[in-house]
């Protein structure tokens, strides 16, 4: 037998498991105000394409290695180099857009591969000794 407090316990229930859907909904819209704004998410940059007024498919545009709205965006199929890294920007459908970090870069500009060695001089040291160094990772994470 369904009580007062059973009832009143059950459409609590059923607000919590909505206000993850509506907090969700407002993030987005405070992204895109209007088609054609941009946002970077987990390191893509994203057009806003608005239809009926709710977010459609946002158009994702490019790979931004730094994550922030005003770092540099690189076109999938392009590859960017950074000072310690090497990125690519590839399109993998049905996935879609994607970072991917190919190689480290070492104290004179070349690149090392993911898992290879580069020697370099140990700062603290005035006697040139060298230190070597792993890049480390794969291709969606390097140090």
């Amino acid at each position: 037998m369904l009580t007062k407090n059973n009832l009143l316990l059950i459409y609590l229930i059923k607000i919590i498991q909505i206000i993850p859907l509506l907090t969700t909904n407002i993030n987005e819209n405070i992204k895109c105000r209007k088609a054609g704004d941009l946002f970077i998410q987990d390191l893509i940059q994203y057009e806003c394409s608005i239809n009926n007024g709710l977010n459609s498919n946002n158009i994702q545009q490019g790979c931004v290695p730094s994550n922030k709205t005003d770092g540099t965006v690189i076109r999938p199929g392009i590859a960017h180099i950074s000072q310690h890294f090497r990125y690519e920007c590839t399109n993998d459908s049905p996935n879609g857009i994607s970072l991917k970090v190919t190689h480290c870069i070492d104290n004179e500009g070349k690149l090392v591969k993911i898992g290879e060695f580069f020697t370099q001089t140990t700062p603290e040291n005035s006697e040139g000794k060298f230190t070597s160094v792993e890049c480390v990772g794969n291709e969606f994470l390097a140090k």
